[in-house]
């Protein structure tokens, strides 16, 4: 289970009251006047009745509006607080709650919630809202995987018979981050067609001197052995090469190096949702294996790199999943696929001591990010390192996950699938996988 500080507390925040405009209750309150008007001055009542009438109906109209105005603004005078804990954490499908709090609880009487708009990016929202009768409003959010960061609310007030509608902006002075680790699913990535044939070690080999891996029940002769029943002894030097060939051929560790561009914030759903679905997959194929794994995620914002992960500690890979920064401005960002070569190389140097399997999970976006790939695959395959390159495109993720397709979005996916094959016609290597390859339906 995920464990994150749990300090509850009030959050430091400002308020203030924007836009105040007209809204549809003026225009009624307008045309009423007049048709009142009207409906006096066609009866005959005429001068003076009428006109007072008239005059009347204006001052009231005058107060109303003032009045309006007064009500509104006068939020900016009264104190409110969001009570919560300071990182909120929970998991893809469920809430969090949250409470706004008013100083005069009263306040509803005279002003009316028409809506409530949370601060953020575009990969969280708010599920429900209602007014409580303490004077505070129970607030839930929800969204997809990863990291977001709350920058406040805007709530759409008015008056109660909607003579103006404004809004309240409220600002934390510190962002807040909200956390939704994924769940889990049904594995999907076929691991078989990936690695049909490469030795996978489950378990390490002893390393004592004089003692050897045992690898298909050969090994080396040791004192204390009964010569007599061991018929093969006279090979003992030879199982000894035989085994230390072996373990040259065999994979212990593996690299999960996942690269998370722009394009997979976008969308609804989200890629993304499918994106860490798919890590989820890999990685626990690996471990059901016996492999020890390290997990990098590289994203737009930041770098994520976990522990070595084996089959104990598999909520290692869910908490770094968890802490995929959302984007709040998509277009102001660069792809995060220019830092692939430089982590995975230095990821590879420091990790694998011995040779490893690299995945790398990458959506290739132009020629420079295709180099870099070759040149991973090629330096790494130098060092004696088996790499493998899972091509990860947004819409070709999602319809593999759902079986479903947008008529908007088949166009699209037609230029993806273009992109793919020329990818694999650039790259002009055997270990580069399509989303068809090696996904199940």
């Amino acid at each position: 289970m995920l464990k994150f500080p749990d300090l509850k507390g009030i959050w430091m925040l400002k308020h203030r009251i924007d836009r105040i405009v007209i809204g549809k209750g003026f225009y009624i309150l307008v045309v009423s006047t007049l048709l009142t008007y009207m409906v006096v001055d066609g009866v005959g009542l005429g001068y003076p009745i009428g006109n007072t009438l008239l005059l009347y109906l204006l001052i009231t109209d005058t107060f109303f509006v003032i009045t309006s105005i007064a009500l509104l603004q006068n939020l900016n005078r009264i104190d409110i607080e969001v009570e919560q804990k300071d990182v909120l954490t929970s998991v893809e499908g469920m809430e969090l709650g949250m409470k706004i709090i008013f100083s005069h609880s009263r306040i509803f009487r005279f002003i009316v919630i028409n809506n409530i708009e949370i601060k953020s990016d575009r990969g969280l929202w708010i599920s429900r809202w209602r007014i409580n009768d303490e004077g505070y409003i129970d607030l839930y959010v929800t969204g997809y995987p990863g990291m977001h960061k709350v920058y406040g609310y805007r709530i759409e007030v008015s008056t109660p018979l909607s003579i103006h509608r404004a809004e309240l902006n409220i600002d934390f002075d510190i962002a807040k981050e909200i956390r939704f680790a994924p769940t889990k699913h049904v594995p999907r990535f076929n691991i078989e067609l990936v690695l049909p044939y490469l030795q996978i070690f489950e378990g390490r080999s002893s390393k004592r001197k004089g003692v050897g891996a045992e690898v298909m029940s050969i090994r080396e002769f040791t004192s204390g052995d009964d010569h007599r029943r061991i018929h093969w002894k006279a090979t003992a030097r030879v199982g000894k090469l035989m085994v230390k060939e072996y373990e040259h051929k065999v994979y212990r560790n593996a690299l999960v190096i996942v690269s998370i561009h722009k394009d997979f914030f976008v969308g609804e759903p989200a890629p993304l949702l499918y994106l860490v679905k798919l890590v989820i997959d890999v990685v626990e194929s690996l471990l059901s294996k016996g492999m020890n794994i390290v997990l990098g995620v590289i994203t737009e914002r930041n770098i994520k790199m976990s522990t070595v992960i084996d089959r104990s500690r598999l909520y290692e890979v869910y908490r770094i999943l968890s802490e995929i920064e959302w984007l709040i401005d998509i277009d102001r960002y660069s792809s995060s696929n220019r830092l692939l070569r430089w982590f995975t190389q230095t990821v590879a140097r420091d990790v694998c001591r011995e040779p490893c399997i690299v995945f790398l999970v990458v959506d290739p976006l132009d020629s420079m990010d295709i180099d870099s790939i070759a040149n991973i695959y090629r330096t790494l395959n130098q060092q004696k390192h088996k790499v493998k390159v899972l091509l990860t495109t947004p819409l070709a993720i999602r319809f593999m996950y759902t079986a479903r397709v947008e008529i908007a979005d088949v166009d699209m996916l037609q230029k993806e699938a273009t992109r793919l094959k020329n990818i694999i016609h650039t790259l002009k290597v055997g270990d580069v996988y399509l989303p068809t390859a090696y996904l199940k339906f």
